[in-house]
């Protein structure tokens, strides 16, 4: 009788995977497709025809309008969808075209505070892109959704490689990126201007000196 082979280490079906399997999955993991989100499938000549009424990429003529076409597809996903989280490796690069986007930061264990929204046109993941680096917040989906999705190591090759789409691209990135820090800014000091005027009013309402008509005022409703 034939000697049956002797199972080597735990890699037999429905054993866990080997250390090299265990790597390549964390690999293929940084690529994977958010949930709910799905591709949509087109020609390099109809990414082209969004490529070009993308306000960002106004400046870019038609061939190298096209090279980011041939490095694009198409995504889409309801509202409520996470399209990344902070900490993640930034992955890839969102230029909405559809729907609107709430970028938001963690300020403790499941506790997020709005920092802007992204709508037709915005980009989502800049600073990732182009630090290379992980994501530093969450971008969610408020609505059904429909977006350039752009894989970031692309295109900081496209960038490094000092190619006119490349170059055209970074400081268009740049520009918008400077943007929403200036907007983020903005938004950051309303929001602790208002959550002041709130403390304070309950505060006046623990002396006994609150008045409702005053809230209302203070927080313009």
């Amino acid at each position: 009788m034939a000697e049956r082979p002797k199972n080597r280490g735990r890699n037999s079906r429905g054993s866990s995977p080997s250390g090299a399997n265990r790597r390549s999955s964390r690999v293929s993991g940084l690529q994977r497709m958010p949930e709910n989100m799905e591709r949509v499938p087109r020609g390099v000549r109809d990414v082209l025809r969004l490529i070009t009424e993308v306000p960002l990429l106004a400046d870019l003529h038609e061939r190298e309008r096209t090279v980011l076409a041939e490095i694009a597809e198409i995504v889409r996903c309801p509202g409520g969808t996470v399209l990344y989280e902070p900490g993640q490796a930034g992955s890839h690069l969102y230029v909405i075209l559809q729907g609107r986007v709430e970028a938001r930061c963690q300020v403790g264990p499941g506790i997020y505070h709005t920092v802007r929204f992204l709508d037709d046109g915005d980009v989502a993941g800049i600073d990732a892109a182009l630090g290379g680096g992980q994501y530093h917040m969450q971008a969610r989906a408020m609505d059904k959704t429909a977006a350039l999705r752009f894989r970031t190591d692309t295109l900081r090759k496209l960038i490094e490689a000092g190619q006119p789409a490349g170059i055209k691209l970074f400081v268009a990135l740049s520009d918008q990126l400077g943007q929403q820090i200036r907007q983020s800014t903005s938004d950051v000091v309303r929001m602790l201007a208002k959550t002041t005027m709130q403390l304070a009013a309950k505060a006046k309402k623990r002396d006994g000196e609150y008045d409702a008509s005053d809230m209302k005022r203070i927080l313009g409703g």
